[in-house]
């Protein structure tokens, strides 16, 4: 039997990369997104491209994924541990990113876990990102945080000194992990720009105009990759306004406790909370929850629980969210 020549073999491991790239949008988008490199090489595996010649674009996609983080944060040493990192969940999340190629987006993958969560009785544990540098949130993060909760919220002042970048770095770090963007949108086009980046979730303020949360939700909607809008009570609403953000498609309210309310939450949120899952809304709650203040809530069935400083501040964060999800365990059962 003749054996190839190296030339043939060469010809015959470039069509089928050239293949890879034409027939599958997902690994196209794996050479502008850093946070996708790995998808390459899953990809590549997918389609049979040759082991030596796949291990050199496994190589170079890893370096311009290093290089690009380096680039945009301008932080070498940070991008050295946000690249490690990434190597690092891309072999624990090996068999979500080989979902991804195949379905052509790493969302896809969120979306499918998401479907399997709501089957799920107990409320998620969501830890908001409130802080003011990517170093700050990923030294947070990385002591084993990140793999603790169910649901990471990049906060609204890490979008402030950090912008939409964050989003990115967090999708890159923990590609199964549901992201909420806390951008609390009251513009359109900036809803559609957060929806590019691969977020579960945007908040959009209750105090918007009809226009701009109906415009946002719509583009959700369109995009059918199982995104949703989260409407974040602020200052005066009724539940008139309620009834209308049904009927625009919204089906996920954050219940920030009134300023209003002084001292620890009590029955008057336990009814504001019952009367948004009576109405059909899926309901996370927010606003100083700690362990301490949990029994408030017990029995509620609410989607998620947001814990911010109670959890960020503690001396071991990650120990601190495995207490407060036993609790949850506990009230919950």
């Amino acid at each position: 039997m003749l054996r190839p020549t190296l030339k043939s073999s060469r010809r015959s491991t470039s069509a089928s990369c050239r293949m890879l790239r034409r027939t599958d949008s997902g690994v196209v988008e794996a050479h502008k997104d850093c946070a996708r490199g790995s998808s390459i090489v899953n990809g590549a595996s997918i389609f049979g491209c040759a082991r030596q010649k796949l291990s050199r674009s496994a190589s170079r996609a890893s370096c311009r994924a290093g290089i690009l983080i380096s680039t945009s944060m301008k932080r070498t040493s940070l991008a050295r541990k946000v690249t490690f990192a990434v190597k690092k969940r891309q072999v624990m999340f090996g068999f979500f990113l080989q979902a991804d190629v195949k379905c052509g987006a790493a969302s896809e993958n969120s979306d499918c876990r998401y479907a399997r969560d709501r089957m799920a009785e107990k409320p998620k544990l969501q830890i908001a990102l409130d802080n003011i540098s990517y170093e700050e949130a990923f030294r947070i993060l990385g002591n084993g945080l990140g793999d603790t909760v169910d649901i990471v919220e990049v906060g609204t002042m890490l979008l402030l000194t950090e912008g939409l970048r964050a989003v990115n770095m967090v999708r890159a770090m923990y590609p199964g992990k549901l992201i909420v963007t806390d951008f609390k949108c009251v513009a359109p086009h900036f809803g559609s720009e957060i929806l590019k980046r691969d977020t579960n979730y945007l908040t959009v303020l209750s105090q918007a105009e009809d226009n701009v949360i109906e415009s946002i939700t719509q583009e959700a909607a369109k995009r059918a990759r199982g995104q949703e809008v989260q409407i974040e009570l602020y200052g005066s609403w009724k539940f008139d306004d309620a009834e209308k953000w049904l009927n625009m498609g919204v089906s996920h309210i954050v219940y920030s406790r009134p300023r209003s309310r002084k001292g620890l939450w009590g029955d008057p949120d336990r009814r504001d909370i019952s009367q948004f899952i009576d109405m059909g809304f899926k309901v996370t709650a927010t606003g100083g929850i700690s362990y301490e203040s949990l029994d408030v809530l017990a029995g509620l069935p609410v989607f998620a629980i947001i814990c911010g400083r109670s959890v960020r501040n503690a001396p071991n964060p990650a120990s601190e969210a495995l207490r407060v999800k036993r609790r949850i365990i506990e009230l919950w059962s």
